[in-house]
């Protein structure tokens, strides 16, 4: 009594998680919470050093800026009730869209440690590509997931 029996839950969780605010929040998490531990060996550990730290900032800062300005004042333009969100809502959505992209960002200004970085020439023909291998990716597998949801 009281179950319900046609929730399904992987389908919740699997659908919850392909969203690109998820999964950045995600990353930040981790590597947050691995900064924190290996505080030391910061620049050492492959999650830690200057690229990879630089790249989970740009990520989240893309969903910063998306959300910010892209989906919420198109949201509050077709919707007059405020989306319809309740005050926690409103918060959960404030944290994971605004406060811990500026949290990351002042994290990587003032507190990470600096590696030495290479030229921007080099960075442009060894580094760049690597940050966009990601994103690529998601945007490939959101747009095959919506052309079988159409067919």
């Amino acid at each position: 009594m009281g179950r319900i029996s046609h929730w399904n839950y992987i389908g919740y969780t699997l659908s919850w998680l392909s969203f690109f605010t998820t999964q950045t929040n995600v990353l930040v998490l981790v590597w947050f919470f691995i900064a924190i531990i290996k505080h030391l060996q910061e620049g050492k550990i492959k999650l830690l050093q200057s690229y990879f730290s630089l790249s989970v900032t740009v990520y989240i800062t893309v969903t910063c800026l998306v959300y910010n300005f892209l989906l919420l004042p198109m949201a509050l333009l077709n919707n007059s009730n405020s989306m319809g969100l309740t005050s926690w809502q409103w918060l959960s959505q404030l944290i994971l869209h605004t406060f811990v992209p500026i949290l990351a960002v002042v994290y990587i200004i003032i507190f990470a440690k600096h590696s030495q970085l290479i030229p921007t020439k080099m960075f442009y023909k060894q580094k760049l590509g690597l940050f966009f291998i990601y994103p690529v990716i998601y945007l490939t597998l959101w747009n095959c997931k919506r052309i079988i949801m159409w067919i």
